[in-house]
């Protein structure tokens, strides 16, 4: 995360935030269910964005890392 940064990371995985957010208090299977709707379903994110993982392995294979 440090050479993608949690604001670009966002604008990506939030990109279409959920109306409810998940409680601090949640259930261990609630929050098990969010991070996979989030990051396996990708279901908040852009479609028209480079998920941002893709892009830091590609800037890292060219040897590009801010």
């Amino acid at each position: 995360m440090d050479h993608v940064g949690n604001e670009i990371a966002n604008s990506y995985w939030e990109f279409k935030k959920p109306t409810k957010r998940i409680a601090f208090n949640a259930l261990p299977e609630e929050r098990v269910r969010f991070v996979n709707d989030k990051y396996i379903r990708k279901m908040y994110s852009n479609p028209k964005s480079q998920n941002p993982v893709l892009t830091f392995i590609q800037r890292r294979e060219m040897g590009i890392l801010e």
